[in-house]
């Protein structure tokens, strides 16, 4: 019975754990190879099961090997053993078939290798080399620094935005108080303008008063002296001053013009 067959008749392969999995194609076409009875002479189970044996291993490169692999390698073919996990057996004892070939059998075991185990099989998993090992410890070590970096980047730019709002506060306030000195300085304008109007308006009542005050401001002439004789036969001054009768009627009087002769008359002899 091939691999197939046994496939068919045997419940579904599960691994041990939750997760359904897919058995290596290198495996099942080992499982077949193994457990062909056709090549049990070359190839087959121990007694116990719980290893196989390669007894004759310059047949199973020539002939058996190129049925199932595109090579027909066998170091190739113990390469990929070793991949898989499976371990070669020193002590040959086990087989119980010693003859002058011993030296060339090979025993391999898997702990998930056994015979009538099909069920197992999706647990052999390939091993990842220690360089792909290296590679992703240090991909991990480099997502790992990213994500520290990425988290300080974020950090960097969220106290930006913080900043940012603060300063964009700041402005609109400057904003909002450079508009309010706008307004200020508007309405002083404004004030500005209508007192320049008022002193103007002053000004020009100031300036038609005066010119009517000067009209009507009244000329004083000369003063007429007219000498008469007194009683003692001397000459006497008369310092009173004759005004026209049409300028009586006016509210103004130049002081200065009166003090003058005030003092002409004073001085004269």
């Amino acid at each position: 019975m091939n691999i197939f067959e046994v496939l068919k008749t045997e419940r579904p392969i599960e691994s041990s754990g939750t997760e359904t999995g897919k058995i290596p194609t290198f495996i099942l076409k080992l499982w077949q190879i193994v457990n062909d009875t056709e090549y049990n002479r070359i190839i087959g189970w121990s007694e116990n099961g719980s290893s196989f044996l390669v007894k004759e291993p310059y047949i199973m490169y020539k002939k058996i090997l190129p049925l199932y692999f595109k090579h027909s390698n066998l170091n190739s073919f113990i390469r990929q053993l070793n991949m898989y996990g499976f371990k070669k057996i020193i002590d040959i004892e086990k087989t119980g078939n010693l003859n002058f070939n011993s030296m060339n059998i090979s025993e391999f075991s898997h702990k998930f290798f056994l015979r009538g185990r099909v069920d197992l099989l999706n647990n052999i998993k390939r091993k990842i080399s220690s360089q792909k090992v290296v590679h992703e410890n240090y991909i991990n070590f480099e997502n790992n620094h990213i994500n520290s970096e990425n988290i300080k980047l974020l950090n960097e730019i969220k106290n930006m935005k913080s900043k940012q709002s603060d300063t964009e506060n700041f402005i609109n306030q400057l904003v909002l108080q450079n508009e309010t000195l706008k307004k200020e300085i508007t309405i002083l304008h404004t004030t500005y303008k209508m007192q320049q109007n008022v002193v103007k308006k002053l000004c020009d009542i100031i300036g038609k008063f005066g010119n009517q005050q000067s009209k009507s401001m009244i000329v004083i002439p000369s003063p007429i002296f007219s000498t008469t004789k007194n009683n003692t036969g001397s000459p006497s001054y008369n310092n009173q001053v004759n005004y026209s009768s049409q300028n009586t009627k006016s509210n103004y009087v130049d002081l200065d013009y009166i003090n003058i002769a005030i003092s002409s008359s004073d001085t004269t002899p």
